[in-house]
């Protein structure tokens, strides 16, 4: 199993392709294999690399609680980029992995080429949304696994994956049910204390594509939006249909939006901005 040792973890990862690195970060409840579409449909043109999160599937879990806070876990990605010599890499977060790469961004800037954030936005949780996660916490570490069978698939992914493709989702959840329950619940914890950094996007001078699915039950696509209108020369686009977890229910439109993307910014264009070639490195 491929892992390179980041900030006290040991961080899987799978690899595929050969060309410009472009890195894939998954959300909470997620791992590599689930971005395995896009890895397939891009490593014809791209370098793709795919993790685990710490706490999550294959990668370390820690005990403390601060390991999985959004900075610490943005110098884990660091660390893997600076050891994989991939610097300075495409990028492509969903959810948690856009939360980490808006902080890579901000104190690793060397670090990214460009950023497409899927499905994420960059304020605080919603208060009402902790409580209901919290309980959600309490009963995966109780064990009472079945509210949370009938609960994460509708938090997770659009109904229409759902009718369609239950054995996909009850694989999910058996993954899930038969998980590493402290790392999960650690990273869940870490979801909701992330601190508010949407005063801070203007800062991101990256060419930037940020991308939502229409169904998106945890994240209100009025939220990407903002974000969107806050990073200089940021691209908004809705991805119809799709829920949260949009790389999986959505999996062909979400390979096609990077490739799209990527493809503009290696051939100079300004991405979302009228200033053309500003965005080539």
């Amino acid at each position: 199993m491929p892992t390179v040792k980041t900030n006290g973890i040991d961080m899987y990862y799978e690899r595929k392709g050969a060309g410009e690195p472009l890195l894939l970060v998954p959300g909470l409840l997620f791992g590599a294999e689930h971005w395995r579409p896009q890895i397939d449909a891009l490593a014809p043109d791209y370098d793709v690399i795919a993790v685990d999160l710490r706490g999550q599937y294959h990668t370390t879990t820690t005990d403390d609680q601060a390991g999985y806070e959004m900075w610490n876990q943005a110098e884990d990605v660091h660390g893997l980029i600076q050891a994989l010599g991939i610097a300075p890499t495409h990028y492509a977060g969903l959810s948690m992995g856009g939360f980490i790469g808006m902080r890579i961004a901000l104190r690793h800037p060397e670090d990214l080429r460009d950023l497409v954030l899927i499905d994420t936005q960059s304020r605080a949780e919603d208060p009402e949304k902790i409580a209901q996660y919290d309980a959600f916490r309490q009963l995966y570490l109780q064990g009472v696994m079945e509210p949370l069978r009938a609960a994460l698939p509708l938090t997770f992914f659009c109904d229409d994956f759902i009718a369609n493709h239950r054995d996909l989702v009850e694989a999910w959840m058996d993954d899930l049910i038969a998980g590493n329950h402290v790392g999960t619940v650690h990273a869940s914890q870490a979801v909701d204390d992330r601190d508010d950094i949407t005063d801070r996007l203007g800062e991101i001078k990256l060419p930037t594509l940020v991308a939502h699915g229409t169904e998106d039950v945890p994240i209100e696509i009025e939220k990407a939006e903002e974000m969107a209108s806050l990073i200089p020369g940021a691209r908004f686009t809705r991805i119809e249909g799709a829920g949260h977890q949009s790389n999986v229910d959505h999996p062909a439109e979400v390979s096609t939006l990077i490739a799209e993307f990527l493809a503009e910014v290696r051939s100079g264009a300004a991405a979302g901005s009228s200033q053309s070639g500003a965005w080539s490195r």
